[in-house]
């Protein structure tokens, strides 16, 4: 992995962050009756205030991982994680990089479509 380059993409994303602000949990699950912020809420926020910055990001996976799990009812449900490394870079070549887990169980076969290999 790069080591990551001191330069204008911290001043870059500290501008992303004041101009994104607060992004609200105004989705909600009707069926477990929570509150949530989509995926779409982050990407539509984040839009606008990246390329205006010129800031753009890719993403590697670092781990994928799915599973069938029991239910309760007999069933089953999968258990998928997976862990992403982002990079944000901007015109002068600097760059960042944060990595994220995630996690989810789903009843569905969202999580079961084919990935294309990162290598």
């Amino acid at each position: 992995m790069a080591t990551e380059k001191q330069g204008l993409i911290y001043a870059k994303i500290a501008a992303v962050m004041s101009e994104v602000g607060h992004i609200g949990k105004n989705r909600e699950n009707q069926q477990q009756r929570y509150s949530f912020r989509g995926i779409d809420d982050a990407f539509n926020a984040l839009h606008e205030p990246l390329a205006k910055n010129g800031v753009f990001y890719t993403n590697t996976v670092l781990a994928h991982h799915a599973g069938p799990v029991p239910t309760k009812s007999g069933g089953q449900m999968m258990h998928v994680t997976i862990t992403v490394r982002y990079t944000f870079f901007c015109e002068d070549g600097s760059f960042i990089t944060s990595e994220a887990r995630g996690e989810a169980m789903d009843s569905g076969t969202k999580q079961r479509a084919k990935r294309s290999p990162t290598r």
